[in-house]
């Protein structure tokens, strides 16, 4: 099931574009695993953050965390150091124009992330694609005020973004077809599992979750003993 996530028969004619450069807005834990899956995987990667502080304690932390994987002998320390130099944090807003992908990780807030994605198509290409991370939110709601909203999509990484396998791509009605090929491709090329998915509540992954908490919720509330709701969930 892995190995046919990527092909998607209704993409198969589509060319997908070609992905060199990514800027990730947005320095929090989420952009942070972000930008070191995408450089791991050879990309160079600029990190864009209003408080350029924070920009720098992100990238010390994909150092940390390089550094740790050095340690227990699962990298080299030269393809810690090569990973690291494909890093870099933008000046200001206008370095968002030099990339061909826009990855949006911020506050999972509507109006932040709407005044975030406004800023952006503000500066970036018109052939770049934006994306956001979003794990709920409605991507026709941050699509309302873009100029160009065919190249919005969803591309939801799970915490934390550098270890996690599974992504979420996440088009809307007319999100173009050349935005897909490109997320799903782009995906399968730094090592991950793309899941394709409509743009709905809670997409694939917490369309799942939600119920399943509401179910333990009403068992405990039935008055069932978390002990033992835990010890079967663990048994199954």
């Amino acid at each position: 099931a892995t190995r046919e996530t990527d092909k998607i028969p209704e993409l198969e004619a589509v060319a997908p574009m070609r992905i060199a450069s990514i800027d990730v807005v947005g320095s929090g834990s989420m952009g942070t695993g972000i930008a070191q899956a995408f450089a791991a995987s050879g990309l160079a990667v600029v990190i864009t953050d209003a408080d350029k502080q924070a920009a720098e304690r992100a990238v010390e932390r994909i150092g940390k965390s390089l550094n740790k994987r050095v340690e227990q002998g699962k990298i080299s320390r030269q393809r810690a150091a090569d990973v690291l130099g494909r890093i870099s944090i933008a000046k200001d807003w206008g370095d968002i124009s030099k990339a061909d992908l826009v990855v949006e990780a911020v506050l999972e807030d509507v109006a932040v992330k709407r005044a975030v994605m406004s800023q952006i198509e503000a500066v970036c290409r018109d052939d770049a694609i934006i994306a956001s991370n979003t794990s709920t939110i409605d991507l026709d709601i941050l699509a309302e005020e873009l100029a160009n909203p065919q190249r919005l999509i969803g591309l939801h990484f799970f915490y934390p973004a550098h270890a996690m396998p599974l992504v979420e791509v996440i088009r809307r009605a007319d999100t173009g077809a050349g935005v897909i090929a490109t997320a799903v491709k782009l995906v399968k090329d730094i090592h991950k599992t793309p899941i394709l998915v409509k743009d709905g509540p809670g997409f694939l992954v917490n369309r799942i979750l939600f119920p399943y908490l509401f179910a333990f919720q009403m068992l405990v509330i039935e008055g069932v003993p978390i002990e033992k709701i835990d010890k079967t969930m663990e048994g199954y």
